[in-house]
């Protein structure tokens, strides 16, 4: 996950490939228990967080709170990417190296266009929620201010997210 990337020169056929690995067989199924799984481990922060009189309240507290809940989403991730990788050596086993790059704008475009209208509305408006929640955590029980940073980032990647969809929206009506 950390360091530099390899790169491979593949044709159409091992792209198929590629994209058949990484496509999730199941994609409701997992979606669901990454959900749960998401939901338990919130669950449990915060029935730990009640036990013990846990309320964050300086920035110490909330360091603490968002180790507890970022590394094991991260150790999670670190794990799927294992796994796939393990899946994909078999194809990349003998291809050849190259320097070429995907830039990161090619890869932000590449990813909203792979996301569907509903996929972008649902999570701008998640991100909408949070950004109202980290408002109101400020706001109604004397939270620390600086959620307000939080407040902003949610809400700027919740307009981000919300103006792709619109964009797909218009795009995909101009076609018809």
């Amino acid at each position: 996950m950390f360091g530099s990337a390899r790169r491979y020169l593949v044709d159409e056929g091992q792209k198929a490939e590629i994209v058949a690995i990484f496509t999730p067989r199941r994609p409701i199924l997992r979606l669901a228990a990454m959900t749960i799984g998401l939901l338990l481990w919130i669950a449990t922060v915060g029935t730990l967080m009640s036990a013990f009189g846990f309320h964050p309240e300086t920035i110490t507290d909330v360091l603490i709170l968002t180790v507890l809940i970022v590394v094991p989403l991260f150790l999670m991730l670190h794990i799927a990417v294992r796994l796939k990788l393990r899946r994909l050596q078999s194809v990349l086993d003998g291809l050849p190296r190259t320097d070429e790059r995907i830039t990161y704008r090619d890869r932000r475009q590449a990813m909203a266009s792979a996301m569907s209208f509903t996929q972008l509305l649902l999570l701008g408006s998640c991100m909408a929620l949070v950004c109202l929640f980290d408002i109101l955590v400020v706001v109604t029980r004397n939270g620390p201010s600086f959620m307000l940073l939080f407040a902003l980032g949610f809400g700027v990647s919740a307009g981000h997210y919300c103006d792709l969809a619109i964009r797909k929206a218009r795009q995909k009506r101009n076609t018809i």
